[in-house]
């Protein structure tokens, strides 16, 4: 029977492999360790230990990287907070000005239509806080026409819709004020051809978007 060259030259190769004597040194307190001291074991068993010893040390590979995504994961977190509660005061309320001001320009229709802010108290249950008036609402002669859930820089707020005796529309947005805008002093801001006035009254955030110009504090 001819030999098959490239036969031999594989069994060669395996019957060459060996364990190194630190890996049998390895192998053997594993076995220790999972009570077989002695120096015969089961198949079963060595195919048991041998996994052990190959998949154990992997384990501890990916620690390093399942501690850095865990610090990644916290860190966007800090970071998302640090931007509502601790950003400065002008930054924040220029992009919440900005937010109202594109907000108001769209026009959306009312959620509820009333006349009365105290009603928007009842109806008006999912909100975190309870609408209130405001002084300019009398100041600029404005009369109440509905009202609309939205959101101020992703928390819950309250869009109230309001005309003018021309008829020009203008929206009062109220929402719990945020520890970094508490002491925030009456800001006005333009975009186009949108006013927004901006104070802290009764304790809640105020914003007020219209055409007109807004009236002194």
């Amino acid at each position: 029977m001819k030999s098959d060259p490239i036969a031999d030259q594989v069994r060669d190769f395996y019957e060459a492999q060996q364990l190194s004597p630190e890996a049998i040194a390895k192998m053997k307190s594993v076995f220790s360790a999972m009570g077989y001291p002695g120096t015969m074991v089961r198949r079963r068993t060595f195919r048991k230990a041998l996994l052990v010893f190959i998949f154990k040390p992997l384990r501890y590979r990916f620690l390093p990287a399942v501690a850095t995504a865990l610090t990644v994961l916290v860190m966007i977190n800090a970071v998302a907070w640090y931007h509502w509660y601790s950003t400065s005061e002008t930054a924040i309320s220029k992009n919440i000005a900005r937010e109202i001001a594109m907000n108001h320009v769209k026009n959306l229709a009312s959620e509820v239509e009333t006349s009365s802010i105290d009603s928007l108290r009842i109806v008006m249950t999912a909100l975190d806080f309870e609408p209130k008036s405001s002084k300019f609402i009398k100041q600029l002669g404005l009369v109440v026409q509905g009202a609309r859930y939205c959101s101020i820089q992703g928390h819950i707020a309250i869009q109230i819709k309001l005309r003018d005796a021309s008829g020009q529309q203008h929206s009062l947005y109220q929402a719990s004020c945020p520890p970094s805008l508490q002491k925030l002093k009456p800001t006005t801001v333009n975009f186009d051809k949108v006013q927004v006035l901006m104070w802290i009254e009764d304790g809640l955030f105020m914003g007020l978007a219209g055409p007109l110009k807004s009236p002194e504090v």
